[in-house]
């Protein structure tokens, strides 16, 4: 019994935290023909990255932050290439936010939904 209690509370403590501090979901619209990497920092890295895979869509929950923490997104063109977008917003204001990324001959053209110029 003891133990149930135990999970019930630990499970209770954990779902509170979570939901306290959520993580900005991000979408990328990668209408390029390249893989693309996405980091919570200032600078892209060779270590991990989130890839965002040619010409398709996708989501992603970014570092658990909330409301007026800072936070700092970047796009490489795939793991520790050449950067191509580098923003900085609250959690709050990147939450719901969708990243389009579309190439126009050797160019990469980045546009976001946030507010104001990036």
């Amino acid at each position: 019994m003891r133990a149930v209690l135990s999970v019930m509370l630990f499970g209770s403590a954990f779902l509170l935290l979570t939901a306290c501090d959520p993580a900005p979901n991000v979408t990328y619209d990668n209408q390029t023909e390249y893989r693309l990497c996405t980091y919570p920092s200032e600078a892209a890295s060779a270590e991990f990255c989130d890839e965002i895979e040619p010409n398709e869509g996708q989501s992603y929950l970014m570092k658990v932050c909330s409301g007026d923490d800072p936070l700092w997104i970047t796009l490489a063109v795939g793991q520790g290439g050449a950067t191509i977008y580098t923003r900085f917003a609250t959690c709050g204001e990147w939450d719901g936010t969708t990243v389009t990324i579309q190439q126009h001959g050797d160019e990469f053209v980045v546009t976001d939904s946030l507010p104001g110029e990036p």
